[in-house]
């Protein structure tokens, strides 16, 4: 897999409002069983990165698949409607980042697995973390469609989710942004939704040129 190579073989990620470069280290994987929902795990190669909640695989059978992230929903980066919205480059850059970075990448299902658009419904473990716990502890997604989910992976994504929340990390950094029903730049100011806009803009050009 590709990864992010700067000088000294550092790693750039996004930690908070900041860019932060660090090292890249080898780490022995955690404990399988005590990490994953329950059920089928498919090992799968990551071919596509659409946005932060959304990518494209490669099952061991050469079949692909177009992969939504359960329980959360990241910032818009090409919607035919919404456009680019605060965070959303962010988001997919640090989903990027993530999966690159890996060893391993696998798949988790819940009891619906496919959506109303034929697209598979996962839980993505990177080196047998959960990517999108690890989002939501960013503050670059909020926890959605929880409805007839594993209440135990619920739980946990909630507890990520407050935990960002509590420290003004990312998406709730404004406290009108994020909303029940999604995203509303609308309610942020023209110069704070413009500066954030072209930040990340600029991480994705920044990230792009090292690549």
């Amino acid at each position: 897999m590709r990864t992010y190579k700067f000088l000294f073989k550092e790693i750039i990620y996004i930690k908070g409002e900041d860019i932060v470069f660090i090292r890249k280290k080898r780490k022995r994987l955690p404990n399988k069983k005590s990490l994953y929902s329950a059920g089928e795990i498919d090992a799968v190669q990551v071919v596509k990165v659409y946005d932060g909640d959304t990518i494209r695989v490669r099952f061991k059978n050469d079949k692909e698949e177009r992969v939504r992230f359960l329980l959360v929903d990241t910032p818009e980066t090409s919607h035919p409607r919404k456009g680019v919205e605060p965070y959303g480059e962010e988001a997919k850059l640090f989903t990027r980042y993530m999966i690159n970075q890996s060893r391993v990448v696998e798949l988790g299902y819940d009891a619906e697995k496919r959506d109303h658009y034929g697209r598979l419904l996962a839980y993505v473990y990177v080196d047998r973390k959960l990517l999108q716990e690890e989002l939501a502890k960013k503050g670059l997604a909020r926890v959605s469609y929880t409805r007839n989910r594993n209440p135990d992976m619920v739980r946990k994504m909630k507890e990520a989710e407050q935990m960002a929340k509590s420290k003004g990390k990312g998406i709730w950094s404004n406290k009108t942004y994020v909303g029940r029903s999604g995203y509303h730049p609308e309610k942020m100011n023209w110069i704070e939704r413009t500066y954030k806009l072209l930040r990340g803009k600029l991480l994705r050009v920044v990230l792009d040129s090292f690549v």
